[in-house]
């Protein structure tokens, strides 16, 4: 895994591309990530949030190829907590990718950012999503209503945490 770079766009692109009907099930941002030059944009508020240290997203890399994205969407210094989020190319489901590259992100944020709390965020009908965090040991706390308006129908989510000790 490595940070996203801008030069780095078009491969995303063509992975979002790849996978949008599926991609676009589950996560409202596909729908209006249409060029190149919307990843382009995205990666620079990637980058910010990076130089702010308020999160930060990465490629994931298989085989000397770009096959997803993960990434922190903030962290919350003061409270030691942050949340993943995760989407990975058609391709490339099935193979334990993900759930290496969540487990290695959670080490990352425990051992090198000295968190003490790691969020995902799932919805409750997507049940390749949820296999990750049960895989590696998160506790489901609870249903999150209506959290997210998606493709015209606001959806629930679980909540998984997992906490350092």
């Amino acid at each position: 895994m490595k940070s996203v770079q801008l030069q780095d766009a078009s491969a995303v692109f063509n992975l979002i591309e790849n996978s949008r009907v599926t991609l676009s099930e589950w996560l409202p941002w596909v729908k209006h990530t249409n060029t190149i030059d919307d990843v382009q944009n995205y990666f620079l508020s990637c980058i910010n949030r990076l130089e702010n240290n308020n999160g930060f997203d990465l490629c994931i890399h298989y085989n000397n190829s770009i096959v997803g994205l993960i990434g922190l969407h903030k962290i919350d210094h003061q409270n030691k907590l942050t949340s993943i989020g995760y989407w990975l190319d058609n391709e490339y489901h099935g193979k334990g990718i993900m759930t290496k590259a969540v487990d290695a992100l959670c080490n990352y944020c425990f051992n090198e950012l000295q968190l003490n709390r790691i969020e995902i965020a799932c919805a409750t009908e997507n049940t390749k999503s949820q296999n990750i965090p049960k895989r590696l040991g998160f506790t489901l706390e609870g249903t999150l209503r209506q959290r997210e308006l998606l493709n015209g129908k606001f959806i629930d989510h679980y909540l998984f945490a997992l906490l350092q000790k």
